[in-house]
């Protein structure tokens, strides 16, 4: 914590308006357990003008040296780095303003490289990453391991893109021995979690710790294991090397626990890559389910996949024969027919109201059916660049789904002549309504991206005419 003596003969020495600028920040302060960086920044706002600070900047910014402000506003910095407020400048947030003005002690980000602060190299490099490795590969491992982490997560109180796939190319991360185990130590040996469930330090930078300590051998506490990188940012390689280097007994339950929390294809990916090495049935079963929400295409590759690895697991191929056994039986759908209506004159009643319905499951918002069909990307609620009306018939060719699709990945689908939804695709995938009918995902994913019979609506043949009598 920085001492908050001083802010009074800070203040001294500055115009009356920051005094009573600061003091009002400082209620907002005590007001609100968690007051936002915005709330503070705009409190802050006359004493940044009044020193003449520059106002915060968009796009890649390098910012300045401490050593290149006026003393009225390196005073105004002091200030706002002690008692925790901030300042909407082209100045670090947090804590890290403290160690920018020298306040508090340096961090990584602060250390010199070739002749200038890390973190104003990286802010040249602007994100480019051949640049930015370039800056990080020569580094001692210990320190570059520490550099990567910065980015990964906290980075933006410099606003350094965070980069946390980045570590994972460097030399460090091929190469990297014990190097990083003091870090890591620390770094975890600090890290609490949140009453809330949550991580109090962001993934980019447990995921390294972790890493490090698997490559240091080091013994790792049961209560870390909640940290085993699994998430989509840490390539399968990593995943897989650091997974496997918990003890036997704890593998599993980890392993379950992190899947459970990350997207259904990376979850996939992850899990399938640790069956290869580790029998685990339950894995196996929680992969199972979860390729149940795949595309048929996808489920196909998913599957195929886990049945080689069944050929030399057992656990797993238990697994994977009985939910062969639980598979329902495939639902037939037939694509009838795909319109882009543009005007409301090319829809029945029926049918705008459930435009204006499947309008407001996409964006929450209860706008005309005017407004959904407009083509202009500008236009509030636009659906008309990418709507198509789809009739589905059964397998006796009756219409039984009335389908809006639009955005490219996202549709609703309604029973025939009804507003009745029974499923919505998002982002390509499809969740029923109600009870659980995977036959009936898979029939809606098959045909949604099929061609239609006729590009027309589907209407009912005329029985011919009576042949006339011959007299």
């Amino acid at each position: 914590m920085i001492d908050t003596d001083c802010t009074d003969e800070l203040l001294a020495g500055l115009p009356p308006v920051v005094a009573t600028t600061v003091h009002a920040a400082k209620a907002v302060l005590a007001a609100q357990k968690y007051p936002s960086w915005g709330e503070l920044a705009d409190a802050m706002e006359p004493a940044r003008e009044a020193v003449g600070l520059p106002p915060h900047s968009y796009g890649n910014v390098v910012y300045p040296l401490a050593s290149e402000l006026t003393p009225d506003q390196r005073a105004l910095a002091e200030i706002v780095a002690r008692e925790g407020l901030a300042l909407r400048a082209n100045v670090p947030s947090g804590d890290a303003l403290g160690r920018w003005l020298g306040v508090t002690p340096p961090g990584v980000l602060e250390k010199t490289i070739d002749g200038e602060p890390l973190w104003r190299a990286l802010q040249r490099a602007g994100g480019d990453e051949t640049k930015v490795l370039t800056l990080l590969d020569p580094m001692p491992f210990g320190l570059q391991i520490e550099a990567c982490a910065a980015i990964s997560g906290p980075g933006w109180a410099y606003r350094i893109p965070p980069a946390p796939r980045l570590a994972w190319r460097t030399k460090m991360a091929r190469e990297l021995g014990d190097e990083g185990k003091g870090w890591a130590l620390e770094t975890l040996g600090a890290w609490r979690p949140r009453p809330d469930g949550s991580l109090a330090l962001a993934p980019g930078v447990t995921n390294l710790a972790f890493f490090a300590l698997v490559r240091a051998k080091a013994a790792i506490d049961p209560a870390w294991d909640v940290l085993v990188p699994l998430d989509h940012e840490v390539p399968v390689a990593f995943v897989v090397e650091c997974a496997l280097a918990l003890p036997f007994e704890r593998l599993e339950p980890a392993v379950l626990a992190a899947l459970t929390k990350v997207a259904g294809a990376w979850a996939i990916q992850h899990g399938t890559a640790l069956l290869e090495h580790f029998d685990s049935g339950p894995i196996a079963r929680l992969v199972l389910t979860i390729t149940e929400k795949s595309l048929p295409r996808d489920r196909k590759a998913e599957r195929a996949a886990l049945e080689t690895i069944g050929t030399r697991m057992p656990n797993v191929a238990a697994e994977l024969a009985a939910a062969r056994g639980k598979a329902p039986k495939p639902r037939v759908l037939t694509m009838l027919a795909r319109t882009t209506p543009r005007t409301e004159n090319e829809l029945t009643p029926t049918q705008a109201e459930q435009l204006v319905a499947a309008g407001k499951l996409y964006d929450g918002k209860s706008l005309a059916v005017t407004q959904r069909l407009t083509i202009g990307e500008a236009d509030e609620g636009a659906l008309g660049e990418t709507l198509e009306h789809v009739v589905i018939g059964d397998e006796k060719r009756k219409p039984v789904i009335d389908a809006w699709l639009y955005a490219g990945d996202s549709g609703t689908y309604f029973s025939a002549g009804t507003t009745k939804v029974v499923a919505q695709k998002i982002q390509d995938a499809i969740e029923v309504r109600g009870k659980p009918d995977a036959a009936l995902c898979d029939a809606l994913a098959s045909v949604s991206g099929a061609e239609a019979e006729k590009n027309e609506a589907p209407t009912r043949k005329k029985k011919p005419a009576p042949a006339k009598k011959k007299r």
